[in-house]
């Protein structure tokens, strides 16, 4: 199933090959079929080098191989294993000269510690940023990201939001119908979401997209509340968007929510923490319909709703203004061209 970072780099693949550009993709693993959503994927290079069967040395050895025969100006990985096969492929691959990039997608020193424990977090997160040096640009899909790794070579390209979010056809919702799109665990925080919701007296239909290993206990907490459905993890987010008129997220820590910006552009209302990144979000796009909660709280988040339930019970909508900036600021073929001319400065640069 897609993930965040993989429909990011895909999205992004799909407009620099739509522009006229030669690009071709390595998966790490064979995976579901994704040329139903992503058709673009028929026209261009796609290879898989199967780490699943041949272990990390043979597929090291493959995309040395591979590399070498497509001979690539940009190598551009996303995420850790990626990024450690990229520099590796870049001291044992031979003469060809090109230039790494690699796409920042998190806060490191929040998120693995919280993502895997202290022990192997800390690890994880030295090891990746030992590799960060070694890339000619690390492209960072914020600038709280960007200030959290205290590097040099940086550039700030936000995540792009799929154009599908802004041609959905919004369906008219005539009550409050609240999302939870992301991974059920620790480090997005959706147990005390549901806790919130379930202690909530305002009239709502709650649908939770995502899996995850908290997602049976969320289950559980609201097993006999009947305004709670839970879908499972699906593709196409976007269906389910059209029908609800506002998104919750409370995370730990976040680098860029893609979900948050998707909910923008559906034109939803949307309610979070207050996170660095989402204060960020909410500064650039100027959304009168982005509620941020310094206190997270039954008292704070029932008056935010209420509130939004008035609107709607009103026959008012989420100003499509905020659909408006999220288009200029982050669509697909925006934040393409803006990966286009920072791999044109790299290839000049000696």
């Amino acid at each position: 199933m897609l993930t965040g970072p993989n429909i990011v780099a895909l999205t992004n693949i799909e407009h620099i090959h739509d522009q006229g550009y030669d690009v071709s993709i390595c998966f790490l693993n064979n995976g579901d079929d994704l040329n139903n959503i992503f058709p673009f994927l028929k026209e261009i290079e796609v290879f898989y080098l199967n780490l699943k069967s041949l272990g990390f040395i043979s597929g090291l050895k493959n995309l040395n191989y591979y590399i070498n025969s497509i001979k690539p100006t940009i190598i551009h990985s996303h995420c850790f294993l990626p990024d450690i096969y990229n520099i590796f492929n870049k001291f044992f691959c031979g003469p060809i000269k090109n230039k790494r990039v690699t796409t920042i997608h998190n806060i490191p020193k929040e998120d693995y510690r919280l993502r895997y424990g202290r022990i192997k977090g800390s690890l994880l997160l030295y090891f990746h940023k030992a590799l960060f040096p070694f890339f000619d640009n690390c492209i960072c899909i914020s600038k709280t990201v960007q200030k959290s790794i205290g590097i040099k070579k940086t550039s700030v390209i936000y995540n792009p939001v799929r154009d599908v979010f802004f041609n959905s056809t919004k369906d008219d919702v005539e009550c409050l119908t609240i999302v939870y799109c992301g991974h059920f665990s620790q480090l997005k925080n959706p147990i005390t979401l549901i806790q919130l919701l379930a202690d909530s007296k305002v009239n709502f239909q709650f649908l939770g997209i995502g899996d995850g290993p908290l997602l049976y206990q969320c289950r559980q907490l609201v097993k006999k509340d009947p305004r709670f459905t839970f879908v499972g993890r699906v593709n196409h987010v976007h269906k389910f968007y059209e029908k609800a008129n506002c998104l919750i997220h409370i995370s730990q820590t976040e680098g860029f929510c893609l979900s948050v910006a998707e909910a923008l552009a559906s034109n939803m209302y949307v309610i979070t923490n207050e996170l660095p990144v989402f204060l960020e979000l909410k500064q650039a796009l100027s959304s009168e319909g982005f509620y941020m909660l310094n206190d997270i709280n039954n008292y704070n988040l029932e008056m935010v709703l209420n509130s939004i339930n008035r609107k709607i019970e009103a026959g008012e909508r989420c100003n499509s203004g905020a659909s408006n900036r999220v288009k200029a600021l982050l669509s697909p073929t925006f934040i393409a061209q803006q990966h286009i001319v920072l791999y044109q400065k790299l290839t000049v640069e000696k």
